[in-house]
């Protein structure tokens, strides 16, 4: 009958240890997770070595970071790009090696058989942040439920948001690189109309605010105006207001739309006093909370009503949105009027 053994075979270390025959061939990249000041560690951060296929990072091992700072990986002896890679947990600015904000830009990092490469080390910068305080234009009392969006000074692009406010009405928007950015308030359909800071309805208007890094920037607060009843359902299209709101029919004039959950490709059209319907053309989605249109020249004058649709076919409607009026009656010289100049 034939037997078969199990052999282990291992390989004795200079100082006594035991190094598996699988082991062989492996390297060492080690190194620190520090604060910007170049001292402090931070513990708990995931660090990880990997290599680049077709331009992506393909992670190979993962060490954490010690109360020290200190992380070590295990790896094959080759060549690999090491990065710091933080969650929503973590207040820093994840990178890779060295000092580098994507993988174009990192450095690779040669590692031998049994060779130990020490000096890989990590110093990132913490997030910055923005907070305020939200309140009734009317009552001045703090304003629960209501969120601020940091966009990009083109309000194209958000960047991060807060929760939703408290009974302080304090709001937070955290994990922010250093920039330029405007801030919005997401009403949440409580029944108040939306602004740009600082007290203004259209992103054009806004103030940019300067975030520099590691910087707590404070006092941005907004005063809101209440608007009729707030939405049963926060996630419903709302349409909650056109700025201008009163335009003249001799000319064409640029709109801005706000409301909440607007959706790209929207279809807007307006009704005029006589129930006749028109579907206005070119209109810009910016964001989910305002999009842009071309009211055209020679509008019937009165009241209209727009409604807005999603491509998804849910739409909604503001009655009495804006108003066509008559354009305002010149108030300087004009060419029937006759100016008498004296000359001394």
């Amino acid at each position: 009958m034939r037997r078969w053994f199990l052999v282990t075979v291992s390989i004795l270390l200079p100082f006594g240890g035991v190094m598996p025959l699988w082991a062989q061939g492996e390297g060492v990249v080690t190194g620190h997770v520090l604060r910007s000041d170049g001292v402090t560690p931070i513990a708990e951060i995931r660090v990880e070595a990997g290599v680049k296929e077709s331009g992506q990072f393909v992670p190979r091992g993962t060490g954490v970071s010690d109360t020290e700072g200190r992380y070590r990986i295990s790896l094959p002896a080759g060549s690999y790009f090491v990065r710091v890679r933080t969650s929503d947990a973590h207040e820093f600015i994840g990178e890779y090696y060295d000092d580098a904000p994507d993988l174009a830009n990192a450095t690779e990092v040669p590692v031998g058989e049994g060779e130990t490469v020490d000096g890989i080390d990590f110093t990132l910068t913490a997030f910055s942040s923005i907070a305020g305080t939200i309140t009734s234009e009317e009552t001045g009392l703090a304003l629960s439920g209501i969120a601020v969006d940091v966009l990009t000074t083109d309000g194209t692009t958000l960047v991060a948001s807060s929760e939703a406010t408290g009974e302080d009405g304090r709001y937070l928007v955290a994990r922010l690189p250093a920039g330029r950015y405007v801030a919005y308030t997401d009403v949440r359909g409580r029944g108040v109309i939306p602004e740009y800071y600082d007290d203004v309805l259209t992103v054009e208007e806004a103030t940019p605010i300067t975030v520099g890094e590691e910087d707590a920037v404070t006092g941005i607060d907004f005063a809101l105006a209440e608007e009729g009843e707030p939405s049963a359902n926060p996630e419903a299209l709302v349409v909650r207001g056109v700025v201008p709101d009163q335009i003249p029919n001799d000319q064409a004039t640029e709109v801005a739309i706000q409301g909440d959950n607007f959706e790209e490709t929207p279809t807007v059209t307006i009704t005029d006093p006589e129930g006749e319907a028109l579907t206005l053309e070119g209109v810009t989605f910016v964001n989910r909370r305002r999009l842009e249109a071309t009211l055209p020249a020679g509008l019937r004058l009165g009241g209209y009503d727009l409604t807005v649709t999603n491509p998804d076919g849910e739409s909604a409607t503001l009655f009495d949105a804006f108003s066509v009026v008559e354009p305002a009656e010149p108030t300087g010289p004009s060419a029937e009027t006759t100016v008498e100049t004296t000359v001394e």
